[in-house]
């Protein structure tokens, strides 16, 4: 799970590797809503980032909670680094097999993970753990959890913590055999390949690998390359579809297949929510100008893209389009950009910024 990695972030940031479910297309499948109500006693958590040393350098130490099923980890969620009281991502949700209410063996662990840069080596140390059992009588119930933790003993990972200290994890848990009705409906649809809900107009910013992306990386100063958004069909707003431009022009694709695809190529993803009322005239606008664009020539004016580098372009032209500026043409469409913004000022890692 340390290998495909995506990193959601929501004001603030938040990051975590995910291994990805596969399954039948025939399946039907249950939702579980996943918030943190609160954690205690978790001052053993380093507050800074470990000094590097001569010869190695360390990577920061991260609380990381595991869903398993079947004895195989299903998804995967990071938190904060470098916070006493680190955050779970506020709107996790989990996609299960139905067949999953039957079984006793769904489990919820908390991992400390300390990694060395340019080491091969990783010191992994189970915190906690416990076991969720899902019955059917719990459809639209709230599952109250508490996790008790305890830190790793002194040396175990870094030093960090005193042997015995204990420290707790409350969460909630809402199970629905509909998406529609879980308690965080409103951010949207759950997606299969990530523990996460989506909505048109929301972002995804990407890190790929490709020389190409690592220069694009090198010039912006940014750990993001591309950047592409969520949209939907016209009518349809639970029919998600990932919204881009590549050097092939505009393009569109199922959403979910798109983000298993980049997750097998070991990509980064990061999700920005739109933190907006979305109306149905929003949403049919975005749709609209999505089959609009369909096929518009990818930019190719590599001076307008130099310039975007320093928002120095005076002129638009959305004849042609590059990422970001479909991004900002499609938030003017929706009404939330102004419409005298000029969309070839923009970078992916303008939209990282808060």
């Amino acid at each position: 799970c340390l290998v495909k990695r995506v990193l959601l972030f929501v004001f603030p940031l938040f990051s975590l590797p995910s291994t990805y479910i596969k399954m039948a297309k025939n399946e039907n499948y249950l939702f579980v809503d996943a918030i943190m109500i609160g954690a205690e006693g978790l001052n053993f958590l380093p507050n800074k980032p470990a000094q590097a040393s001569s010869s190695s350098s360390s990577s920061p130490n991260t609380i990381f909670g595991r869903l398993t099923y079947q004895d195989k980890v299903r998804y995967s969620t990071r938190y904060q680094s470098f916070c006493e009281a680190p955050i779970w991502n506020e709107d996790c949700t989990f996609t299960l097999p139905e067949e999953a209410i039957k079984d006793e063996s769904i489990g919820l662990e908390f991992c400390l993970v300390e990694r060395v840069s340019g080491l091969l080596s990783t010191t992994f140390n189970i915190l906690g753990k416990t076991y969720v059992s899902f019955k059917e009588k719990q459809l639209q119930t709230m599952i109250d959890l508490t996790v008790p933790l305890s830190p790793p003993s002194q040396g175990g990972a870094g030093g960090i913590g005193k042997e015995g200290k204990e420290a707790t994890v409350h969460l909630v848990f809402f199970l629905a055999d509909k998406h529609e009705e879980g308690i965080l409906s409103s951010y949207g649809k759950p997606m299969k390949s990530i523990p996460f809900r989506l909505a048109p107009g929301d972002l995804l910013l990407l890190s790929n690998n490709q020389w190409s992306s690592v220069g694009v990386q090198f010039v912006t100063w940014s750990q993001w390359d591309h950047v592409a958004m969520v949209s939907c069909l016209k009518g349809r707003p639970h029919a998600l579809r990932f919204f881009e431009v590549t050097q092939e022009g505009v393009e569109i694709f199922a959403l979910d297949d798109t983000l298993d695809f980049y997750l097998n190529h070991d990509s980064v993803i990061g999700v920005r929510r739109l933190k907006v009322t979305r109306t149905p005239a929003m949403i049919d606008s975005l749709s609209q100008f999505m089959e609009e664009t369909r096929g518009r020539p990818y930019k190719t004016d590599y001076f307008q893209l130099f310039r975007s580098l320093f928002q120095s372009n005076e002129e638009d032209d959305t004849t042609s389009l590059f990422c970001s500026q479909l991004i900002v043409a499609a938030y003017q469409q929706m009404g939330i950009v102004k419409n005298e913004t000029l969309s070839n000022n923009f970078l992916p890692s303008h939209f990282a910024d808060n």
